[in-house]
């Protein structure tokens, strides 16, 4: 199909440019042109010889100049019709691809912190509280506490965290016990990843989490609910 689509631009191309060396008969030539397709209305080529029909305005002294223009004008279209369709749809499937990638949390999996307890953190959860919102790019998470929680009931909090290292990553919470997820996401309040082992998350060290070797209960909903940095 492609490939008759060009065979019928070319020509009509070489028509409507041999058409227009004739000075007095150009403009009605070129109406017979886009006549003689006439049954391709609907079609992309339909749309084609109508920019090429506009580029010329019927003027004898203008008909050398129209003519060229008209060439490109069908030739750029030709080449465009020659992009095959399957191209658009590996295009897809790539975006596709990137967007489920992107979907999963960068840092799930069954972690010990460098506090002895463990941390199970997927797309839906970080421990005990639940995330309502996170961004792979920028590393931060929200999270929300449960209704049940000790001191900070329903609550937001945001955490961010570090690349990996050697398989293991630093998270610090820079706020919490929020009440809203606009207010999280728009805290201004930063952790310093120059200083992961000291006082950069808040005043103290970020909580480091490395793969866990064995399969060990969660901590507690009162003791993984952070209630400070």
């Amino acid at each position: 199909m492609t490939k008759t689509r060009n065979v019928w631009l070319v020509t009509s191309a070489l028509f409507i440019s041999s058409a227009c060396s004739d000075d007095t008969d150009a403009p009605e030539l070129a109406a017979d042109a886009e006549s003689a397709h006439a049954e391709e209305a609907g079609s992309p080529e339909a749309g084609i010889l109508a920019d090429a029909g506009s580029v010329m305005d019927g003027s004898a002294q203008q008909a050398s100049a129209d003519a060229a223009s008209v060439v490109n004008v069908l030739l750029d279209a030709s080449t465009r019709l020659d992009a095959s369709p399957s191209d658009a749809a590996h295009a897809a499937d790539a975006h596709a691809d990137a967007s489920q990638a992107d979907a999963e949390i960068a840092v799930r999996g069954l972690w010990r912190s460098s506090f002895g307890d463990s941390e199970l953190i997927d797309s839906s959860r970080w421990s005990f509280t639940s995330i309502v919102e996170y961004d792979n790019q920028a590393r931060y998470a929200i999270t929300q506490n449960p209704a049940d929680d000790m001191f900070n009931p329903s609550k937001f909090n945001k955490y961010v965290w570090t690349p990996f290292m050697a398989g293991s990553f630093y998270y610090c919470t820079v706020d919490y016990g929020l009440t809203s997820v606009e207010a999280a996401r728009s805290s201004s309040k930063q952790a310093n990843e120059s200083d992961l082992e000291g006082a950069g998350c808040g005043g103290f060290a970020w909580t480091k989490l490395s793969p866990q070797t064995e399969a060990a209960a969660p901590a507690s909903s009162t003791s993984s609910t952070l209630t400070g940095p």
